[in-house]
C-alpha cells in the first residue's frame, strides 16, 4: 500500500501544464471525460483504515493488560 502511494506521488511530481488535472487525480474526483482515477485518494483511505485498526486493537490489548494486574 505504501508503495504504491509513493508511487503515485511520483505521478503527482511529474511538472504538468493543465493543474485541474493534478486535482482530479489528487482528490479522486469525476473528470469532464466520465473517467475517475481515485488511486491515490484511495490509497490514504486504506492507510488510514490500517492506523485506525492499530490504534484500536492496541487499546485493546492495554486494556487487557491492565485488568489481569
Amino acid at each position: 500500500m505504501l508503495e504504491k502511494r509513493r508511487n503515485l506521488i511520483e505521478v503527482f511530481r511529474e511538472p504538468r501544464t493543465d493543474k485541474t488535472e493534478e486535482a482530479y487525480l489528487y482528490f479522486g474526483l469525476k473528470m469532464e471525460n466520465g473517467n475517475t482515477y481515485s488511486e491515490y485518494a484511495d490509497s490514504l483511505h486504506g492507510i488510514m483504515e490500517y492506523v485506525d485498526d492499530i490504534i484500536f486493537f492496541s487499546q485493546i490489548i492495554c486494556e487487557d493488560l491492565i485488568a489481569t494486574d
